[in-house]
């Protein structure tokens, strides 16, 4: 909103110039507006981000409880059978000690959901608690990742490259003096004003900006070209980022069906009459994690 906002201020401040200048003002609002919609870009990426998480982090609360149930419910066989008389099989305080961990998850869980909540109003204006909403089921596919066309892609369509490609090539002796005037260069992530631009030499009575369009299309074509690297950059980083959690999720399955083989196994003693409540408890929520 703010930098659409300064685009309409730079077309309203030079609108009784001449026409060189209004077409230089409009130039950067333009670029301006164009590197708002990279802007909203990226708050929806984060939006997006934030309501599969508050998603996968529902389930994770759901399974949570679920942990706590079972946790409750072998201590209290344990805690029936020494009424009985029974010999004690197991340490209730390990239940305790289980119940306590399973409580700091809860919490865990609670915070990063007020995180992800108050980051969703933020971005979206939409404010609702996970209870209230019938929770999506949050399934993450295996894809095959092409990495060189994602960044031709990309190169094609960030609206932030497009909006100095675009400024580049209305660089001339009409628009530089207002380009210099009203633009700062990043550079290093420093904000470095132009000094101020008086007249150079003239001909024929008209001041030459010959030099100044020149530096002007060098600067802006550098910062072009490293936009440009960084963004296949990113893009390369995310591909590898992507490919790793793929090969997590594989791993994450195997110790998963390691635990139900474990669980099985518990529950086979149990059947059979030899106790192994604590063990039982701990694996499933070893499971359930």
């Amino acid at each position: 909103d703010l930098l659409r906002q300064r685009g309409c201020t730079l077309v309203r401040a030079f609108c009784k110039e001449d026409d060189c200048q209004r077409a230089a003002a409009k130039t950067l609002a333009v670029f301006l507006n164009m590197q708002a919609k990279y802007q909203e870009n990226l708050g929806a990426a984060s939006a997006l981000r934030a309501y599969c998480s508050r998603i996968a982090i529902a389930e994770q609360s759901r399974l949570n409880a679920l942990s706590l149930e079972y946790i409750n419910e072998e201590e209290r066989k344990q805690v029936a059978a020494q009424r009985q008389g029974l010999p004690a099989t197991a340490d209730l305080s390990s239940f305790a000690r289980l119940k306590l961990e399973s409580e700091d998850n809860r919490l865990q869980i609670e915070s990063k959901d007020r995180q992800l909540r108050s980051l969703l109003v933020q971005l979206t204006g939409v404010d609702y608690e996970s209870e209230q909403v019938c929770q999506e089921f949050l399934q993450v596919p295996f894809e095959s990742l092409d990495c060189e066309r994602l960044k031709q892609h990309a190169l094609v369509l960030r609206q932030d490259l497009q909006a100095w490609q675009h400024l580049a090539c209305q660089v001339n002796e009409e628009s530089a003096p207002i380009f210099a005037q009203v633009f700062s260069t990043i550079s290093g992530g420093w904000g470095l004003p132009l000094p101020k631009v008086a007249p150079f030499k003239a001909v024929f009575g008209k001041p030459d900006y010959t030099c100044l369009v020149a530096d002007l299309r060098r600067e802006m074509n550098l910062t072009i070209k490293i936009n440009r690297r960084w963004i296949e950059q990113a893009v390369s980083e995310r591909c590898e980022s992507l490919k790793v959690a793929y090969q997590r999720m594989e791993l994450a399955q195997r110790v998963i069906e390691s635990w139900e083989r474990r669980v099985e196994q518990l529950e086979a003693l149990e059947n059979s009459g030899q106790s192994a409540a604590v063990e039982l408890a701990t694996a499933r929520s070893e499971l359930l994690k």
